[in-house]
């Protein structure tokens, strides 16, 4: 089957972790760029982060566009979200352009509209395939508002005790929801990002990702997609993560076939972290520290 002609099992995913840091731009950014260039599927990304690089990256730095703030009001008023749309020629996808200013209470609550005008957007000729969010890091008000109306549902975190806690934090978020909506959003799993095979991980917490039942391909620590752009951050310059081509296009590729399978092989995703790590069942070598710095609180 041609990559184009795959069918879409969720129409609208979000990639949530209450903690900043744990790779969701980079990963939607550059799970956009492999949808739109490589399955050849329209893909629009919600920029719900105030915090976030994509949009100034994304759009090469043009400022003076409407933004999400003006979307969310517009389909309040049940005015048509497709005038707000701007191209990201870099990704091949489009962007709903994300704000600096927080999201009043008003705004937050149009957001089950705002992506019920996106999964319906139809422009040029053709309809969007799939929405992919960027929310942020720690608005639960906001994350809630997403959880309330979004189809699907993935963890990415970067292996450390830190992320641990958020994640557990994430994980009961998000299961307070599936009960209020009989099971939905779909959650997907968790994606282990930036997973250095040299890495030292505290051991509580490979116990508990890997005995998960929920792990998804991981993201190594070479998974960046680079591109050519530039930003300044605290006077040093940082790369832009996504471009159409990189050694590391293979593990988005199968990331999002896995996000998009309706049954998957979750044994032989943990199979592969451990290999890769070099961690067998129940034993730690010495990649492992042989110590955790959980606190009794963050081991629940």
């Amino acid at each position: 089957m041609k990559a184009s002609e795959r069918q879409l099992h969720h129409k609208s995913l979000a990639l949530i972790n209450f903690k900043g840091g744990a790779g969701k731009s980079t990963i939607v950014a550059n799970l956009a760029a492999t949808a739109a260039k490589h399955f050849k599927w329209r893909v629009l990304i919600l920029d719900l982060d105030a915090n976030a690089p994509m949009t100034p990256l994304a759009l090469n730095g043009v400022q003076g566009l409407p933004t999400v703030k003006d979307a969310l009001a517009a389909v309040g008023r049940g005015e048509e979200l497709v005038p707000y749309l701007q191209r990201a020629e870099a990704m091949s996808a489009w962007l709903l352009p994300g704000s600096v200013l927080d999201l009043t209470p008003e705004e937050t609550r149009n957001i089950p509209f705002l992506l019920h005008a996106a999964k319906n957007a139809y422009f040029a000729g053709r309809s969007i395939d799939l929405v992919l969010i960027d929310p942020p890091g720690e608005s639960k008000a906001i994350n809630g508002a997403i959880l309330s109306c979004v189809d699907a549902v993935a963890l990415p975190l970067a292996l450390s005790s830190t992320d641990l806690a958020a994640t557990k934090i994430t994980l009961q978020f998000i299961k307070l929801m599936q009960k209020e909506r009989e099971g939905l959003p779909t959650f997907l799993g968790l994606i282990p990002n930036r997973v250095a095979r040299k890495g030292t991980y505290e051991r509580i917490f490979l116990d508990t990702v890997l005995k998960s039942g929920k792990v998804l391909p991981y993201l190594s620590e070479s998974n960046l997609i680079k591109g050519s752009f530039v930003r300044e951050k605290e006077g040093g310059r940082m790369p832009v993560h996504f471009a159409p081509k990189s050694a590391a296009t293979g593990q988005y590729i199968r990331l999002l076939e896995a996000l998009n399978a309706q049954k998957k092989d979750r044994n032989a995703y943990t199979t592969e972290l451990r290999d890769y790590l070099g961690v067998g069942e129940g034993m730690a070598v010495a990649k492992v520290a042989a110590h955790d710095t959980l606190t009794a609180e963050e081991r629940g």
